[in-house]
């Protein structure tokens, strides 16, 4: 019986700019069915997104009822609130949404908990994008974003993946850690969230 995975999310979930294929949900199940996660041994079929570009957790949760979501799902993931700082909006609302969130991803994966988890927001303070803006301002503000949604995951006792040392480039050039808009992660940037990812949930 094929089993499939559910990504609440927003740009990061969809891979705005690359290819589904190369987005990190698209990458995790093409690592699950080469045995990564030897517990998690199923036969996978492609994931299930709901997200949208620009989407802040509050949007999410208002489009859920006209995204056809059901149930009976193996696992789910929740990862929203980069836009939720984006436009400064107040750290306590997002985690409000965020936990409505995680009811409907319980929910719809039966409520085992141990199936479901949470990826934090990407430092993207570092990306070309943020060139012509306060660095140091927009990294503070993602790690309190971080701090509040990793004690949400506290709370739930599920996994949160933080996804800071991923999406710095590093020893990477930028021009290949970015799509065009020098914002969103390249496919080799999603491999480095895959591997981080797949390292919490072992």
């Amino acid at each position: 019986m094929t089993q499939s995975l559910l990504f609440l999310g927003d740009s990061y979930t969809i891979g705005e700019g690359v290819s589904p294929q190369e987005s990190w949900p698209w990458q995790l199940i093409e690592r699950l069915k080469q045995g990564a996660l030897p517990a998690w041994g199923c036969q996978w079929g492609p994931p299930r997104t709901i997200a949208q570009t620009g989407w802040t957790a509050g949007e999410l949760l208002q489009n859920l009822p006209k995204s056809g979501l059901g149930e009976g799902f193996w696992g789910a993931c929740v990862s929203a609130g980069v836009n939720d700082q984006y436009r400064q909006l107040a750290i306590e609302e997002c985690v409000e949404h965020l936990e409505q969130l995680l009811q409907v991803a319980a929910a719809a994966c039966g409520y085992r908990k141990q199936h479901l988890w949470m990826v934090g927001i990407p430092d993207w303070s570092q990306s070309p994008f943020a060139a012509d803006r306060d660095r140091q301002q927009i990294a503070s503000q993602i790690a309190s974003f971080n701090r509040a949604i990793s004690g949400l995951a506290d709370r739930w006792e599920i996994p949160w993946i933080d996804l800071n040392a991923a999406s710095q480039p590093h020893c990477h050039p930028k021009e290949a850690f970015y799509t065009s808009d020098k914002l969103h992660p390249s496919s080799l940037q999603y491999r480095l969230w895959v591997d981080a990812i797949l390292e919490k949930l072992a």
